[in-house]
């Protein structure tokens, strides 16, 4: 009896933690010294199958507390199944006005997703490849422990 009451506070804890319109996510965590190498690509491939909808975008970084930065700026190499390339820049903006961080931190880590589309429609179905440069003007982009790809359907409130 006891055993089936954990299974069901997991079941319960499991339905109302996930969100069922998160279509895709993926984080890259091999980061070695946590440092995002500038000649390291990050590649994602998220499976679409939802042309009708409109979907948020987002890039999710996890970092040490102690980012130097107040913008971290990465390339978005996106193609699509039949092969048609799009690029874009972001400046993913880290901390506010008075260098408070904008991400959640708890202790010494701290997580951060930064909406980048927000009512993005994808025109093909298939597979998608997403590929992710660290644009900063340096060798390697310092306390960098995770980064990663999002994408959810947008709903309507």
């Amino acid at each position: 009896m006891k055993q089936f009451l954990l299974i069901s506070i997991f079941a319960l804890f499991t339905l109302f933690a996930c969100n069922p319109d998160r279509i895709y996510e993926s984080h890259h965590k091999d980061f070695k010294d946590y440092r995002w190498q500038k000649s390291k690509v990050l590649k994602f491939k998220p499976e679409i199958s939802d042309t009708i909808s409109e979907h948020k975008i987002f890039l999710a970084l996890r970092h040490v507390y102690g980012f130097q930065f107040e913008f971290m700026r990465v390339n978005v190499h996106m193609t699509s199944p039949s092969g048609k390339i799009t690029d874009n820049k972001y400046p993913l903006q880290l901390s506010g006005p008075n260098k408070e961080y904008l991400s959640d931190c708890a202790e010494d880590i701290c997580d951060l997703e930064v909406l980048i589309e927000e009512n993005y429609k994808f025109n093909e179905l298939g597979t998608y490849v997403f590929q992710i440069e660290n644009d900063m003007p340096l060798d390697y982009l310092p306390n960098v422990m995770e980064f990663g790809l999002i994408i959810e359907r947008n709903t309507l409130e």
